[in-house]
């Protein structure tokens, strides 16, 4: 549980080595979350690039394939409110407790969440769901993140969103141990590559309020919308795309 880079990690003033063969395995990734809700909630393209090629480079390659990929967890708000709640930093436990979202902000919540899942699941390392995350739950810090499931009032569109991903991840094998290439970080458009000698998947976010166009040299297979991609394709704002090489 590292809440940063655990590669030159320095804590109680000591240089800390859990890469070097004789300590750890895997870190659960703060940066990405942070980087990813930061990305989501206000277009930092930019800053999410930094973030996941600096991890891609500091960490083993070993390491980098099994990180635990979470964009919420028992230490931090519900990703669901940290991406479209109100932000009530200075205000006190119970006014946390006794705020919710407006039906609006809610719907957008969700779109958004949507769109996170989708960089989660397909960023080097292993993707892991907080319980509750997947059904729409709300919450900020503990132990306002650690309400029971919400069973028979999930949201049932976001619950089938995380299902499709989830399937989608496991029909393609570079997302096991595939190189990981941004493809462009500006204008709150965020677009990266994975590849293997099977596959090459293009992944992409629009936060900007402009279409934005991205040219292919082949034939890509979109996987989202179930159409054939050829020579270009439009990535719509606040929308994702997963184009597979055909």
């Amino acid at each position: 549980e590292v809440w940063e880079d655990a590669s030159h990690k320095i804590a109680y003033d000591k240089r800390r080595h859990y890469f070097e063969g004789k300590q750890l395995d895997s870190v659960m990734n703060y940066p990405f979350m942070n980087a990813i809700i930061q990305f989501i909630r206000y277009g930092d393209a930019e800053n999410l690039h930094d973030v996941v090629t600096t991890i891609c480079h500091n960490y083993p390659e070993c390491v980098v394939h099994c990180l635990m990929n979470m964009i919420g967890t028992h230490d931090t708000r519900r990703v669901l409110t940290a991406l479209g709640g109100k932000g009530l930093y200075h205000a006190t436990k119970d006014e946390k407790s006794l705020t919710k979202m407006t039906a609006e902000e809610r719907k957008e919540a969700i779109l958004l969440l949507k769109l996170a899942a989708l960089i989660q699941m397909t960023l080097p390392g292993v993707p892991c769901i907080y319980y509750g995350d997947e059904a729409g739950m709300e919450g900020y810090e503990d132990p306002l993140n650690r309400r029971c499931y919400p069973w028979g009032e999930e949201d049932q569109d976001l619950l089938s969103w995380y299902r499709t991903l989830g399937a989608i991840r496991t029909n393609h094998s570079v997302f096991k141990e595939g190189a990981y290439k941004t493809i462009y970080c500006s204008e709150q458009v965020y677009l990266f590559q994975r590849t293997n000698e099977k596959e090459k998947v293009i992944i992409g976010v629009n936060r900007s309020s402009q279409p934005f166009h991205i040219e292919v040299e082949n034939m890509y297979d979109d996987v989202l919308n179930n159409e054939t991609v050829k020579e270009e394709y439009i990535l719509n704002p606040n929308e994702g795309c997963f184009l597979v090489k055909i």
